[in-house]
Parts: C-alpha cells; structure tokens; sequence
C-alpha cells in the first residue's frame, strides 16, 4: 500500500513543462517521468540530478527527489530486501549508509532467528534420537530380563500361581495372560524406532511368554515370536534387519546366543554347563536342574524360540 501511494504521489509531484530543454535534457527528464516503479524514477531522478545541475528540469526533478526519497526510504525500512531494494535503486542516495546498516542488521538478526530455529530443530532431533536409543535399548533389556526371571523362577513343578516376585508381577500383570489346560500365554510388544533416509521409522518387537503345565505344574517356559531374533538385533544394531537375509540372519543369531548366555550366565556357568546343541537349538545349557535352548526358526512360518526347563523330569 506504501509503495502504491508513493507511486501516485510521484506521479502529481511532477508536473508538464515545456519542452524548451535540449534532447538528451528532455530524454533525462522523460526517464524520471515515465520509470515503471518508484524506485527506477528514483533513479533517473538522482541520475538526472547529477548530470544536469543546471538543467530546464532541475527544480522540478530536485522538488520531487526531495519528497519521494525519505517516503521510499522508510517504505522499504521493515526488511533487508527492501533495504537492498532502496541501494540498488540509490547506492549513494541521502539515506545509503542508512540503508546498508540496517540491512545488514537485518541480515544478521535473520541469520541468528533462523540458527536459533535450527538449533531447537536440532535440540529436539537429538532428544528424539536419544529417546529412540533408550527405548531400543529397553527392547533387550526387556528380553534379558525375561530370560534372567524365568531362570529364577521359584514355581517349577508347582501350579504357576505359585510363583514370586519378580516374575509374579511380570507375568500376571498387564497384559493379561490368557490360560488353556495346558498353557498360559501372554504377548509382550515393545515399540521402538529406527532411523532410516534421515527420519525415524516405528517398529514393534513381539514376545510371547508361554508357560507349559504338566497336570497342572510348571515345567517349561517359551520365550518366542515371529522373527525374534531379527527384531531384537535390529534394535542392539539400530539399523533394519531382514530375517530372510542370510548375513543378517547369522549375525542375528551369533549375537543373539552371547547377549541370552551373558543373561543366564549366573544360574548357567557357560563353562560348566555348556552342552553340544543339536540343530535347529543353536545353544544349550543344562546343569543344576535347568535347561535352557535357543532354537532357530525353521521357516518362515515358524518362530524363534529361547526354551527353558525348570527341575523335575528333563
């Protein structure tokens, strides 16, 4: 609205006279004149003012100069654009070191707002990042505490009701399990994130904690799921991994077996109670009345299974 205003005020400023001046006098004049914008006939009136200080027009244009040239310097003095725009049109007008100040002030409190916007961009990605790091951790936390739980568990050869804490309130609690006649189960999800092209994407680990009963007594608990041993790799790993891929898989396995011998190591001594695994179980320990295995999946409809058995008939 400024600039249309000024635009109109330009256009009355300068009245006809005339045309008693010489050519290039009168071509000068015209410029100031018939300029497109405020800006270019400001610029054909400094450059008229310049080259013809005793021109037929000189009072006149000097008149109008004076008038438009603050207007315009203030119009355009809210942005470093117009700052740059008021330079390009007069780079050495009254207000030019003005206008080179402030847009340069301009300038630097553009950079500082948007380095602030970016470094709470940046605080809040690695917040994220942080937060996805302790969540996937969790995931095997949570895996190795189920492990750890179950080798301790007090209820072998008792009805599973009968077991202590911590596992009373790992399992019994939410999500509830579901019990048959010879089976209790109940599904674990443990959400986490990856990053992946620059962004982190949600992925879900499923465990299934299963309880077996021998007339009504606990004998075996199955910690398992589809794709297991992928999903808790690519949590330790933060990166995607495909079960179907061989090196993935391998790797998925062989870490899989140190973190679960590492976690029964205290009830399980892998020099003491180690024992040759015969396929698919890629580990085994058994000693002091417990037995534990890791058995791979077969395919792809079957599951990754941790297998532990509590005393009494092995």
């Amino acid at each position: 609205m400024r600039g249309a205003a000024l635009v109109l005020l330009g256009m009355a400023a300068l009245g006809c006279k005339s045309l008693t001046a010489s050519p290039s006098d009168y071509a000068a004049y015209r410029a100031v004149r018939v300029g497109p914008t405020v800006a270019s006939r400001l610029r054909a009136a400094s450059d008229y003012l310049q080259r013809y200080p005793e021109g037929a027009f000189h009072p006149e244009v000097a008149r109008w100069f004076t008038q438009i040239e603050p207007r315009f310097f203030e119009a355009s003095a809210d942005t470093a654009s117009g700052m740059q725009m008021y330079l390009d049109a007069l780079p050495h007008g009254p207000h030019a070191a003005e206008a080179a100040d402030r847009r340069d002030a301009l300038q630097a409190a553009q950079k500082s707002q948007t380095g602030e916007r970016l470094s709470r961009a940046g605080a809040l990605l690695e917040q994220r990042l942080a937060r996805a790091a302790e969540r996937r951790a969790d995931v095997v936390g949570a895996y190795s505490a189920w492990v750890a739980q179950v080798l301790d568990l007090d209820a072998w050869r008792l009805p599973p009701e009968a077991a202590g804490e911590p596992f009373r309130t790992a399992f019994w609690g939410d999500p509830r399990p579901t019990c048959t006649r010879g089976t209790c189960f109940k599904i674990e999800a443990y959400p986490y994130e990856l990053p992946i092209d620059g962004k982190l994407e949600s992925f879900v680990c499923a465990l299934e904690v299963k309880l077996r009963l021998e007339r009504g007594v606990l004998v075996e608990v199955e910690l398992g799921g589809p794709d297991l041993f992928a999903r808790l790799f690519e949590a330790h790993q933060a990166r995607p991994v495909a079960a179907d891929d061989v090196r993935d898989r391998e790797g998925a396995l062989g870490w899989l077996v140190e973190l679960t011998s590492g976690a029964a190591a205290r009830r399980l001594d892998p020099h003491r109670c180690a024992v040759m695994p015969v396929p698919p179980a890629v580990l085994v320990r058994h000693c002091d009345g417990l037995r534990l295995e890791i058995i791979a999946a077969t395919g792809p409809k079957s599951p990754d299974r941790v297998v532990i058995r509590g005393m009494g008939k092995l």
